[in-house]
């Protein structure tokens, strides 16, 4: 049987969720939306981001996402570059596919918010696998497009040696 704590534990979580995913999910540029997400941010930010709920409206736009995105971390060995690890469709465990795939996508993209992400995604590389003060690293962004397959671009978004 179900004891009353179990319940009102149940109900927390659910109530939460529930909130969590309204105050993410509520367009911004209101007024009205705007002292909501101020409020609650800080309680459901760190929940939506962890389960991995998050989804922006262009989800439902008319211009559906068109291209994979795999983004990896490579070491340069002998004047030669070699793969160490990548954020790719089918290489990921199941259970954190969804939320890593989301974080490759935002690695892609031409925008100056993500250099210190891009440059601290290198540096724990370095340390996690415990490369040489001297090696180079980068972080290198494949796309291709879903519908045209000669359409695929490569780009270096960032670059360091390990400290």
């Amino acid at each position: 049987m179900w004891s009353a704590r179990w319940e009102r534990t149940i109900l927390f979580f659910f109530c939460l969720h529930v909130l969590a995913v309204a105050m993410d999910a509520i367009p911004g540029g209101s007024p009205f939306s705007a002292p909501l997400r101020t409020m609650w941010a800080p309680l459901t930010r760190p929940y939506v981001a962890l389960t991995a709920q998050w989804q922006r409206w262009n989800l439902f736009a008319p211009a559906p996402l068109r291209e994979v995105v795999t983004v990896s971390i490579d070491v340069r060995e002998r004047e030669e570059w070699k793969e160490l690890w990548a954020m790719a469709p089918g290489k990921l465990p199941w259970w954190r596919e969804t939320a890593l795939l989301k974080v490759a996508r935002a690695f892609a993209q031409e925008d100056r918010r993500y250099v210190g992400a891009r440059e601290d995604a290198l540096k724990r590389a370095c340390a996690l696998y415990r490369l040489s003060p001297r090696a180079q690293v980068r972080l290198r962004v494949r796309s291709r497009d879903l519908f045209d397959a000669a359409e695929e671009r490569e780009s270096v978004r960032a670059e360091l040696f390990c400290s």
